[in-house]
C-alpha cells in the first residue's frame, strides 16, 4: 500500500491489521512531508485454507481503512524430516522441501528449537549448497549433520534470501544416549549365528557394525553389515537394530564395532565373543 501525504503539513501515524492470517512486514509507522509517500507492505500467510478478510487501517490526518481478502490455498510450502524424529548426537538427517516458491535464494536454516529465524546453526539453499542456483527449485532434499549437544531442534524455511518464513519442520530431538552394542553370547562355536543387537544409535542411514578379531584395526573387518542387516543401506536410518552374524570358523577373540555413517568413526564396541 502506497501512503501519501497530500497536505501541505507533516503527515504521522501507524498502520496496524486485523484479520487472520494478516501482518505488517517491516515498519508500520511514518512521517511523511508534504507530497511524501512510502511503501507499506502487508503479508498474508494464512494458516488455514479457505476464504480470509480484514483490514489496514491508517492513522493521522483524515485516517483511512483499507479493506484486505485473500483464500488459502491447499499445498502450501511444507518441510518435512525423513525418518525418525528422535536420533543422536552427529546424526545426518534429511528434510524435503515441497510447494515452495521456486525463488533461487529460498533456503533451509537449521535451529535450536527455541532460537529466534536469525540464530541458526546452519543452512543451506536448496540445491544442498551455499551457493545459489540458477534456477529456483520448488522441492528438495537436503541433510543436515545434528549438533554433539542433546537438546531439541527445527528446520525452517524461508524466502528469497529474507527472514520470511514459510514453514518450519517437526522437532528434531538429539538425545543423550550412548550408543551400545551387545550380543547375545559371549561363547559362540566356530561358524554359529549370533544376534547383535545396537541400541542409541546417531540414525544415520549409512551407520554400520563390523565383525573384527578383537586385536585387529577398525579398517580391518571380517564382515560388516548396516543396520538393516544387509550392505545396502536402509532409506532411512535406525537408531536400533538386532543383526545376525555369523562367527567365524577359526577359534579366537573378536568383537563387534559400531561406526558412524560409511565411515570409521566409531562409536561403540562390543563384549569380547570367544570361538572355540
Amino acid at each position: 500500500m502506497t501512503v501519501k501525504n497530500v497536505g501541505a503539513g507533516t503527515l504521522s501515524g501507524s498502520g496496524t491489521v486485523t484479520g487472520a492470517g494478516f501482518s505488517i512486514v517491516g515498519t508500520a509507522a511514518y512521517s511523511l512531508a508534504a507530497n511524501q509517500s512510502m511503501l507499506l507492505t502487508v503479508r498474508f500467510a494464512p494458516l488455514v485454507g479457505g476464504a480470509a478478510s480484514g483490514s489496514l487501517t491508517l492513522t493521522g490526518g483524515g485516517g483511512a481503512t483499507v479493506p484486505l481478502s485473500g483464500t488459502g490455498v491447499a499445498g502450501g510450502p511444507s518441510l518435512t524430516v525423513v525418518g525418525s524424529t528422535t536420533v543422536g548426537p552427529g546424526a545426518t538427517v534429511q528434510v524435503q522441501v515441497a510447494n515452495g516458491p521456486g525463488n533461487p535464494r529460498d533456503w533451509v536454516a537449521f535451529h535450536a528449537s527455541a532460537a529466534a529465524d536469525t540464530s541458526y546453526l546452519d543452512w543451506k539453499y536448496l540445491n544442498g549448497t551455499r551457493t545459489a542456483p540458477a534456477t529456483g527449485l520448488t522441492s528438495a532434499t537436503l541433510s543436515f549433520t545434528m549438533p554433539t549437544t542433546p537438546g531439541t531442534y527445527n528446520f525452517r524455511f524461508f524466502q528469497n534470501n529474507t527472514y520470511t518464513k514459510l514453514a518450519t519442520s517437526a522437532t528434531v530431538t538429539v538425545t543423550s544416549s550412548t550408543p551400545t552394542v551387545t550380543v547375545s553370547t559371549t561363547t559362540a562355536t566356530p561358524g554359529q549365528t549370533i544376534q547383535v543387537t545396537v541400541s542409541n544409535g546417531p540414525g544415520n542411514a549409512r551407520d554400520w557394525v563390523g565383525l573384527h578379531a578383537t586385536s585387529a584395526a577398525d579398517t580391518v573387518y571380517l564382515d560388516w553389515k548396516y543396520l538393516n542387516g544387509t550392505r545396502t543401506p536402509p532409506a532411512a536410518g535406525l537408531t536400533s537394530a538386532t543383526i545376525a552374524f555369523t562367527m567365524p570358523s577359526t577359534p579366537g577373540t573378536y568383537n563387534f564395532r559400531l561406526f558412524q555413517n560409511g565411515a570409521y568413526t566409531k562409536l561403540a564396541t562390543s563384549p569380547t565373543v570367544t570361538v572355540q
